[in-house]
């Protein structure tokens, strides 16, 4: 080892001790008042304790789900939830309750299950609504659809927030639909976007339960609408579906039943 190592070390070995001596040094200037006073504030946070906060507007679900870093565990009935929690996340469960347990907005769905050919149909009605046929154009300029045949529409109510929500479809073609995890987004623009997190579609095909379609995080503008999947029957038709949605506003007199609801 030559001599530039040696002079090294001993320099690594002089900050150690010195930081060690620091460290010793504040350690002895801390009284045995002080000390006690840190150990039973630290006993405190980390003291384990239960609490039961009673939701107004959310599902027991969702508030687990959302607060799960600060909860150890949690037992549900009905409305009410109650929550192993150390001390120490208190405040910060409490204030994120604040923030998600709001009143949630319906979201009111108009849902068109389409049938698309590949032929030229001429028992099918032409499309009349003019941003349906315009949301149909580039579709079926990609795919060659030459006709349609417009099925509903359904209309369904979904909770922002809510699911995975089932609903029957007013539908010849006897299908199911599932939502889950409507959002509404305000943007900066005054307009409103409505989310979807997963969208499920299925019926009764030649007796048999089937799948036609299953699609994740939609968006699109409130009242705009969105051709949201496309299913393929066979080599020449598919069905398509379409949605538009808007947020049901509450009138004044349903604001108030609300508030007298919550007041017994």
């Amino acid at each position: 080892m030559n001599k530039k190592s040696f002079v090294l070390i001993g320099f690594l070995l002089f900050a150690n001790a010195f930081s060690l001596a620091a460290i010793t040094l504040q350690t002895e200037n801390i009284t045995q008042e002080e000390r006690q006073k840190w150990l039973e504030k630290k006993r405190w946070e980390e003291t384990q304790i239960l609490k039961t906060y009673q939701l107004k507007h959310i599902k027991p679900e969702v508030l687990i789900d959302a607060t799960r870093f600060y909860i150890i565990d949690a037992t549900v009935y009905k409305n009410t939830v109650t929550v192993k929690i150390r001390n120490k996340n208190v405040l910060a469960f409490e204030e994120l309750l604040k923030k998600i347990d709001v009143e949630q907005k319906d979201v009111i769905f108009k849902i068109y299950l389409i049938e698309a050919h590949r032929k030229e149909i001429k028992a099918f009605v032409p499309i009349q609504d003019p941003e349906l046929k315009e949301a149909l154009q580039e579709l079926g300029e990609l795919w060659k659809f030459k006709s349609y045949n417009v099925d509903g529409p359904s209309f369904i109510t979904v909770k922002e927030s809510s699911g995975p929500e089932v609903f029957r479809l007013l539908s010849r073609y006897n299908m199911n639909m599932e939502i889950t995890n409507v959002q509404i987004q305000d943007e900066d623009d005054g307009k409103r976007t409505i989310s979807v997190e997963i969208m499920k579609l299925w019926g009764t095909r030649n007796f048999v339960e089937s799948k036609f379609l299953e699609t994740y995080n939609k968006k699109l503008k409130e009242n705009g609408l969105l051709v949201a999947g496309i299913s393929g029957f066979s080599s020449d038709r598919a069905i398509i579906l379409v949605i538009s949605a808007e947020v049901k506003e509450k009138t004044e007199k349903e604001v108030f039943q609300s508030h007298l609801l919550w007041v017994r």
